[in-house]
């Protein structure tokens, strides 16, 4: 006899949520026993519904392997190759039969998790809290580009005052002394120049 789950270690376990449980209880997909309990062989069952994309349109868009989905904790990754002596369906019933591939409810919370963790990535971009790396390079050379614009106005803007002094302390202290007006000036300012 198998083991009997509460509602909450059942959805545990299947990885949802209680409503996913009770709404599927509701539906007949899933049977409580006599003691309230869901019996712990249907974790794995085929109750499951998965989310408004449908699992033929993923499986039509990606052909996913064993290489390209992260491996839970706890389990070894293994490797699918076509032997020279079978066929691909071969290979296919092969590693079913070894325990190669996910259980439907690993690939369902992994496939959630995705879908989930792209919708908090398009949020955060949304609500800035996260910038694309082109959008920071074109910032910071404009930054640069604006500091390089300063620095080479220097020699035209102040070569007559610096003509006007008499000693290199003199012309070394003006150069240093505009050098920091300048990189104040772009400090102050805030915004990318340009």
């Amino acid at each position: 006899m198998s083991a009997r789950l509460s509602v909450r270690a059942f959805a545990e376990r299947a990885g949802c949520d209680e409503k996913q449980v009770r709404r599927a209880i509701e539906k007949g997909l899933l049977t409580k026993g006599d003691d309230g309990k869901l019996s712990a062989d249907d974790v794995d069952g085929n109750w499951r519904k998965p989310n408004r994309r449908g699992v033929e349109k993923i499986a039509a868009k990606e052909v996913r392997t064993i290489e390209n989905v992260r491996t839970p904790p706890g389990r070894q990754r293994k490797r699918a190759t076509v032997r020279t002596d079978e066929t691909a369906e071969e290979a296919a019933e092969r590693i079913v039969a070894e325990g190669g591939l996910l259980s439907l409810a690993e690939a369902l919370r992994l496939k959630e998790n995705y879908l989930a963790r792209h919708q908090q990535l398009s949020y955060d971009l949304k609500a800035g809290t996260v910038v694309l790396i082109e959008e920071v390079q074109k910032g910071v050379g404009a930054e640069y580009a604006g500091v390089r614009k300063k620095l080479l106005a220097i020699p035209a803007e102040r070569a007559p005052a610096v003509h006007r002094l008499k000693t290199v302390a003199e012309v070394e202290d003006f150069l240093r002394s505009v050098i920091v007006e300048a990189l104040e000036e772009l400090t102050l300012d805030g915004s990318p120049p340009g």
